[in-house]
Protein backbone atom coordinates (compact mmCIF):
# COMPACT_ATOMS: atom_id res chain seq x y z
CA UNK A 1 0.00 0.00 0.00
CA UNK A 2 2.87 2.71 0.66
CA UNK A 3 4.33 1.96 -3.20
CA UNK A 4 0.93 2.48 -3.75
CA UNK A 5 0.61 6.05 -2.40
CA UNK A 6 4.51 6.54 -3.36
CA UNK A 7 3.57 5.81 -6.69
CA UNK A 8 0.86 8.67 -7.11
CA UNK A 9 2.27 10.98 -5.16
CA UNK A 10 5.66 10.85 -7.79
CA UNK A 11 3.29 10.47 -10.72
CA UNK A 12 1.63 13.97 -9.56
CA UNK A 13 4.73 15.22 -9.26
CA UNK A 14 5.16 15.13 -12.85
CA UNK A 15 2.27 16.24 -14.34
CA UNK A 16 1.70 19.15 -11.63
CA UNK A 17 4.44 21.83 -13.42
CA UNK A 18 2.94 21.80 -17.24
CA UNK A 19 5.86 24.19 -19.46
CA UNK A 20 5.25 24.33 -23.54
CA UNK A 21 8.06 26.16 -25.35
CA UNK A 22 9.34 27.47 -22.70
CA UNK A 23 12.03 26.79 -20.42
CA UNK A 24 12.85 26.78 -16.50
CA UNK A 25 15.78 26.77 -14.35
CA UNK A 26 16.06 23.53 -12.69
CA UNK A 27 16.17 24.70 -9.06
CA UNK A 28 12.62 26.39 -9.86
CA UNK A 29 11.58 23.60 -11.21
CA UNK A 30 12.22 21.22 -7.90
CA UNK A 31 11.16 24.17 -5.73
CA UNK A 32 7.84 24.18 -7.72
CA UNK A 33 7.37 20.93 -7.61
CA UNK A 34 8.45 20.73 -3.45
CA UNK A 35 5.32 23.04 -3.00
CA UNK A 36 3.08 21.62 -5.22
CA UNK A 37 3.95 17.97 -3.66
CA UNK A 38 3.98 19.39 0.15
CA UNK A 39 0.53 20.84 -0.18
CA UNK A 40 -1.20 18.13 -1.69
CA UNK A 41 0.51 15.76 1.00
CA UNK A 42 -0.65 17.81 3.41
CA UNK A 43 -4.04 19.05 2.64
CA UNK A 44 -5.50 17.24 -0.77
CA UNK A 45 -5.30 20.50 -2.69
CA UNK A 46 -3.63 20.08 -6.26
CA UNK A 47 -1.69 23.12 -6.82
CA UNK A 48 -0.51 23.37 -10.54
CA UNK A 49 1.46 25.96 -12.96
CA UNK A 50 0.56 25.64 -16.99
CA UNK A 51 2.89 27.85 -18.14
CA UNK A 52 2.88 28.40 -22.33
CA UNK A 53 4.57 30.14 -24.86
CA UNK A 54 1.52 31.17 -26.26
CA UNK A 55 -2.17 30.43 -26.41
CA UNK A 56 -1.51 30.09 -30.09
CA UNK A 57 -4.70 32.05 -31.12
CA UNK A 58 -7.59 30.87 -28.59
CA UNK A 59 -8.95 33.00 -26.31
CA UNK A 60 -7.57 33.04 -22.12
CA UNK A 61 -11.25 31.57 -21.25
CA UNK A 62 -10.95 28.58 -23.87
CA UNK A 63 -7.59 27.98 -22.48
CA UNK A 64 -8.49 28.04 -19.06
CA UNK A 65 -11.42 25.78 -19.77
CA UNK A 66 -9.65 23.04 -21.37
CA UNK A 67 -6.75 22.70 -18.92
CA UNK A 68 -9.42 23.08 -15.99
CA UNK A 69 -11.46 20.02 -17.36
CA UNK A 70 -7.80 18.16 -17.60
CA UNK A 71 -6.69 18.24 -13.98
CA UNK A 72 -8.62 16.47 -10.71
CA UNK A 73 -10.65 18.25 -8.66
CA UNK A 74 -9.64 19.74 -5.84
CA UNK A 75 -7.40 21.62 -7.83
CA UNK A 76 -6.04 25.57 -8.05
CA UNK A 77 -4.34 26.25 -11.69
CA UNK A 78 -2.14 29.03 -12.37
CA UNK A 79 -2.28 29.36 -16.04
CA UNK A 80 0.27 31.56 -18.03
CA UNK A 81 1.13 32.87 -21.31
CA UNK A 82 4.30 34.25 -22.54
CA UNK A 83 3.45 35.98 -26.06
CA UNK A 84 0.30 36.71 -25.14
CA UNK A 85 1.04 38.52 -21.85
CA UNK A 86 -1.79 36.94 -19.67
CA UNK A 87 -1.85 35.91 -16.51
CA UNK A 88 -5.14 33.60 -14.50
CA UNK A 89 -5.81 31.55 -12.25
CA UNK A 90 -9.03 28.69 -12.04
CA UNK A 91 -9.69 26.84 -9.14
CA UNK A 92 -12.23 24.57 -8.15
CA UNK A 93 -14.70 26.35 -6.53
CA UNK A 94 -14.87 24.60 -2.80
CA UNK A 95 -11.29 26.69 -3.44
CA UNK A 96 -12.32 30.00 -3.67
CA UNK A 97 -12.11 30.74 0.27
CA UNK A 98 -8.41 29.26 0.57
CA UNK A 99 -6.83 31.90 -1.40
CA UNK A 100 -7.50 35.56 -2.47
CA UNK A 101 -7.48 35.36 -6.56
CA UNK A 102 -7.36 39.28 -6.58
CA UNK A 103 -4.49 40.16 -4.22
CA UNK A 104 -2.17 37.45 -6.40
CA UNK A 105 -3.05 38.99 -9.68
CA UNK A 106 -2.84 42.41 -8.07
CA UNK A 107 -1.05 44.74 -10.59
CA UNK A 108 -0.26 46.88 -7.61
CA UNK A 109 3.71 46.03 -6.01
CA UNK A 110 2.32 45.77 -2.24
CA UNK A 111 -0.16 42.97 -2.74
CA UNK A 112 0.37 41.51 -6.26
CA UNK A 113 2.74 38.99 -6.15
CA UNK A 114 2.98 37.91 -10.21
CA UNK A 115 1.66 41.11 -12.52
CA UNK A 116 4.34 43.55 -10.88
CA UNK A 117 7.25 41.33 -11.22
CA UNK A 118 6.04 40.70 -14.77
CA UNK A 119 5.72 44.44 -15.68
CA UNK A 120 9.06 45.41 -13.74
CA UNK A 121 11.36 46.95 -16.09
CA UNK A 122 14.39 44.32 -15.96
CA UNK A 123 16.57 43.79 -19.26
CA UNK A 124 16.19 40.14 -18.16
CA UNK A 125 12.81 38.02 -18.48
CA UNK A 126 11.12 38.27 -14.99
CA UNK A 127 8.43 35.51 -15.78
CA UNK A 128 9.92 32.77 -13.85
CA UNK A 129 10.42 34.59 -10.56
CA UNK A 130 6.87 36.01 -10.89
CA UNK A 131 5.71 32.42 -11.81
CA UNK A 132 7.58 31.00 -8.81
CA UNK A 133 6.40 33.74 -6.81
CA UNK A 134 2.75 33.71 -7.58
CA UNK A 135 2.86 29.71 -7.19
CA UNK A 136 4.53 30.32 -3.82
CA UNK A 137 1.69 32.81 -2.98
CA UNK A 138 -1.00 30.76 -3.47
CA UNK A 139 0.59 27.51 -1.99
CA UNK A 140 1.32 29.63 1.56
CA UNK A 141 -2.64 31.16 1.29
CA UNK A 142 -3.60 27.60 0.95
CA UNK A 143 -1.32 26.44 3.63
CA UNK A 144 -2.55 29.26 6.59
CA UNK A 145 -6.40 28.29 5.49
CA UNK A 146 -5.37 24.82 6.11
CA UNK A 147 -3.91 25.92 9.82
CA UNK A 148 -0.74 23.47 8.46
CA UNK A 149 3.18 24.15 8.68
CA UNK A 150 4.57 24.96 5.29
CA UNK A 151 8.47 23.81 4.68
CA UNK A 152 8.79 25.30 1.50
CA UNK A 153 7.39 28.59 1.66
CA UNK A 154 9.12 31.18 0.50
CA UNK A 155 7.33 34.48 1.75
CA UNK A 156 7.64 37.64 0.52
CA UNK A 157 10.15 40.03 1.71
CA UNK A 158 8.81 42.63 -0.79
CA UNK A 159 5.66 42.75 0.89
CA UNK A 160 6.88 43.01 4.61
CA UNK A 161 9.00 45.53 3.58
CA UNK A 162 6.16 47.61 2.11
CA UNK A 163 4.09 47.34 5.22
CA UNK A 164 6.93 47.72 6.88
CA UNK A 165 7.23 51.45 5.41
CA UNK A 166 4.17 51.99 5.47
CA UNK A 167 3.24 51.48 9.28
CA UNK A 168 6.08 53.97 9.63
CA UNK A 169 4.16 56.34 6.66
CA UNK A 170 1.18 56.59 8.52
CA UNK A 171 2.95 56.37 11.73
CA UNK A 172 4.42 59.70 10.98
CA UNK A 173 1.06 61.42 9.64
CA UNK A 174 -0.54 60.64 13.13
CA UNK A 175 2.08 62.02 15.11
CA UNK A 176 2.59 65.58 13.06
CA UNK A 177 -1.49 65.35 12.94
CA UNK A 178 -1.19 65.20 16.46
CA UNK A 179 1.69 68.12 17.00
CA UNK A 180 -0.41 70.07 14.51
CA UNK A 181 -3.61 69.63 16.67
CA UNK A 182 -1.68 70.31 19.80
CA UNK A 183 -0.17 73.30 18.66
CA UNK A 184 -3.45 74.55 17.41
CA UNK A 185 -5.44 74.09 20.81
CA UNK A 186 -2.46 75.14 22.82
CA UNK A 187 -3.14 79.06 20.34
CA UNK A 188 -6.21 78.92 21.18
CA UNK A 189 -6.01 78.74 24.95
CA UNK A 190 -3.79 81.66 25.02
Amino acid sequence: MPLILLLSTLSFASDAIVLRDLTFDKKALDKLNAMSDEIYQKTGVRVYLVAVKSFNGISLESFRQKECKKRKDPKIILLFSKEDKKVDICNTPSLDDKFDKEQILSPFSWSGSIIPLLTAKSKRDMSEPALLNGFADICEQVADSYDIEFKNAIGNANRDTFYVIKAIFYGMLLYFGFLYIRKRVRKNEQ
